[in-house]
């Protein structure tokens, strides 16, 4: 059972909350009780949109919240950030006339940039320092490399924003990480302009609700309830995300 502070998180209603607690002390579990509260009010499962930070323990809060019931589970009720975001630009683009958006897997990203490295290795286009020009060739180096452009996105960062970094911030291997951004994204484009990576994939979902506002609207009222699962799992591209899908 509850206790007298799991009650009142459970029937809080009319603002924002945010919940602190440790590992263990139960807030998955009141989280799903106020979402069983929710619907048991009357609201449409639909209309309530819980984030969550992966595939695994979404299917696993969906479960639980409807582990009690005989009907349908409405099964999108939970939703990663990155799931979240295909919604939206799916939905954005069949409004539009454009193809559905795909989700470029981490393979599919790691295989082009060990190819756009490979291809530049001998005219060092990127001008990579030469302490780390071999470096450029190994899986590891792609990786890593991969990781930062992640970060890149997820900050908001163009490539020439990352590659002013590298002045401002004494770091000049960004510049060089910079301009191989400008060719990852250009050839990405060309081969697929409508695949992206999950970070990318949140922010060109942010941008549209920034940028069309009728549509902003529309999908603001598709959420009367809004919760987050251990939100500070969470980082900067989903909270701009949240802020954009909360506010008016």
């Amino acid at each position: 059972m509850f206790d007298e502070n799991q009650g009142q998180i459970i029937t809080h209603r009319g603002s924002p909350l945010i919940v602190l607690g440790g590992p263990g002390t139960g807030k998955s579990a009141t989280l799903v009780a106020r979402v069983k509260s929710y619907i048991e009010s009357g609201i449409d499962p639909n209309q309530i949109l819980v984030l969550t930070f992966d595939r695994h323990r979404a299917s696993e809060l969906n479960d639980q919240i409807f582990s009690d019931s005989e009907g349908t589970t409405a099964g999108s009720l939970v939703k990663t950030f990155p799931a979240l975001a295909f919604a939206i630009l799916r939905i954005h683009r069949s409004q539009t006339g454009k193809k559905p958006p795909r989700l470029r897997t981490g393979p599919e990203q790691e295989y082009l940039i060990r190819e756009l490295l490979a291809g530049s290795y001998e005219v060092n286009s990127h001008n990579w320092p030469e302490t780390l020009r071999t470096a450029t060739q190994t899986r590891a180096f792609a990786t890593q490399l991969r990781d930062l452009l992640s970060r890149a996105i997820e900050c908001g960062l163009s490539s020439d924003e990352l590659a002013n970094l590298a002045t401002s911030e004494n770091f000049p291997l960004w510049k060089s990480a910079g301009s191989f951004m400008r060719e990852y994204q250009e050839v990405s484009s060309l081969e697929n302009e409508n695949a992206f990576d999950p970070s990318e994939m949140i922010f060109q979902a942010t941008r549209v609700l920034e940028q069309d506002h009728r549509f902003h609207q529309d999908i603001r009222s598709r959420h009367q309830v809004i919760l987050v699962d251990e939100f500070q799992e969470s980082d900067q591209s989903h909270r701009r995300l949240l802020d954009k899908l909360f506010s008016d």
